[in-house]
């Protein structure tokens, strides 16, 4: 919680400093609003400006990093709300000196879209390095049994990465299955951990309201839902199953069978963990905290 925390509480202590030392220079009202020719539209008082500023800058950036540090989800979307909570401090703090610094002259100046430009592309930094910290770090649990024997099977050894809809692209190999999202992976899950595969038919407003990353209202079932209702279920030996929406259900599901067919039989007797998850691998719902 060190970052979901700090970071909110320094970038508003930051932009509260340098509106106390700026203070003297400015005018009383000043601009607090432009239009999009960056001109002054709408004035306020220098402490209320502040006050709303910092109260927004914390208060957003806080709620969201709590949100990441305690939802029982899955790490990609605890990385995406605490990557969205800091970015957005970053970017509200940012603009609360900007708005104050055209007018140190104690007029109001223009507001540019550089400037405005420059702030997006600090605050979407900021969210991308801050997104980098949750790690889940639970331990995989093996699949033990070989998947049902009225399972599909395939002969083919992978499948190629291919679109299944929103940006995504699936790809299955000997080791892992992979859900790649535009720079970063939604899902990643060994096939060790599977304890079987198989093909269905999926809605997606109607069993887990949408697409994207989802939880089922229930519990205990995730998905990735792109294009289609065919799909591939994937139960892992902790319990959990994913739902990954793909059009080549059947085949997808036919090959890692096959794959924890052959890691079944290459696997020593008794083997129920191991420590093979990394600090990227985003397929687990974590209890973990930042």
């Amino acid at each position: 919680m060190a970052v979901a925390l700090g970071a909110p509480i320094l970038v508003t202590a930051a932009f509260l400093t340098v509106a106390a030392v700026w203070s003297e220079g400015l005018g009383d009202p000043i601009a607090t609003h432009w239009d999009w020719s960056g001109e002054p539209d709408g004035y306020g008082s220098r402490t209320s400006f502040a006050v709303v500023v910092a109260v927004m800058t914390i208060v957003l950036g806080v709620a969201l990093g709590i949100a990441a540090g305690f939802a029982r989800t899955w790490v990609m979307m605890r990385r995406g709300l605490l990557g969205l909570g800091i970015g957005t401090s970053v970017y509200l703090g940012g603009l609360g000196v900007v708005s104050l610094a055209v007018q140190r002259d104690g007029t109001a100046g223009r507001l540019t879209l550089w400037s405005m430009l420059a702030l997006g592309v600090l605050a979407v930094l900021a969210g991308a390095l801050a997104s980098r910290v949750p790690r889940d770090r639970q331990p995989v649990v093996l699949a033990v049994d070989p998947p049902d024997p009225a399972l599909p099977r395939s002969q083919v050894r992978g499948v190629p990465a291919h679109p299944i809809g929103g940006g995504a692209r699936l790809s299955v190999d000997e080791d892992l299955v992979r859900v790649r999202w535009y720079l970063g992976d939604a899902l990643r899950l060994h096939v060790a951990e599977v304890a079987g595969a198989e093909a269905i038919t999926v809605s997606a407003f109607g069993e887990f309201g949408g697409w994207g990353l989802r939880m089922s209202p229930l519990g205990g079932r995730y998905a990735f839902l792109g294009r289609g209702s065919q799909a591939v279920e994937l139960t892992k030996a902790d319990g959990t199953r994913w739902v990954i929406t793909t059009p080549q259900a059947e085949e997808v599901a036919g090959v890692i069978n096959a794959a924890a067919d052959r890691q079944r039989r290459a696997r020593p007797t008794g083997a129920v963990a191991a420590p093979m998850r990394t600090g990227d691998d985003a397929g687990h719902p974590p209890e973990t905290t930042i």
